[in-house]
């Protein structure tokens, strides 16, 4: 910690702490909420958000409190639509349909969507435009 490394005493530290918390101004559950919002405004689904916060350090449980307030059902649906609409106009015209279902699931995947939300707006898109 950056006070322990300039010296500070360990009882100022923790009332430093103690009255910042009390005051909100350290609020993890806060924190996590905001980054899920950030993430998903970006098109990230969930699977991609809870492993980048697991990465950063938040807690299993502000992790799953921040998913599952900020982030619906109906949240994932269109965030997918909108992931796919950008994807689907960067592949090239002649590429086969199954090959471009396969590049867009795969895209998908990877931005963090489950395989129920891609398959469903998958299957929304091939009635739409037989891919």
């Amino acid at each position: 910690m950056k006070l322990c490394r300039r010296n500070y005493p360990l009882e100022t530290i923790s009332k430093v702490i103690s009255t910042c918390q009390r005051l909100k101004y350290i609020d993890d559950g806060t924190t996590a909420a905001l980054y899920v919002a950030e993430r998903k405004r970006k098109h990230y689904g969930p699977c991609h958000i809870k492993q980048q916060m697991q990465k950063k350090g938040f807690s299993a449980a502000d992790i799953e409190r921040a998913l599952k307030d900020g982030y619906s059902f109906e949240d994932q649906l269109a965030h997918a639509r909108v992931a796919l609409l950008k994807k689907s106009n960067q592949l090239p015209q002649k590429i086969p349909p199954t090959a471009a279902r396969q590049k867009l699931y795969n895209h998908l995947r990877y931005r963090g969507f489950s395989p129920q939300i891609i398959h469903q707006i998958l299957t929304e898109n091939s009635h739409e435009n037989d891919i």
